[in-house]
């Protein structure tokens, strides 16, 4: 079994995420962005990591998790 370790996911927000100073990851990323990537490279699954601390943040990556 292939996991990705480490990934985020986030509704993009400049000053929640001021961190992120590429500009090609500077938007939306869900799991449908992730999904045919994972499936190409036979990856069966991935582990959030959290992108910005918060409580906010841990509700929306339960509910993404909540959906698998």
């Amino acid at each position: 079994m292939k996991i990705d370790a480490h990934q985020h996911f986030w509704h993009y927000d400049p000053e929640k995420y001021s961190w992120i100073s590429n500009k090609k990851i500077q938007k939306d990323f869900l799991p449908e962005d992730l999904k045919p990537l994972l499936k190409n490279a036979k990856f069966e699954g991935t582990i959030l990591v959290q992108a910005h601390q918060s409580e906010e943040e841990t509700e929306f990556l339960l509910s993404l998790a909540a959906e698998k």
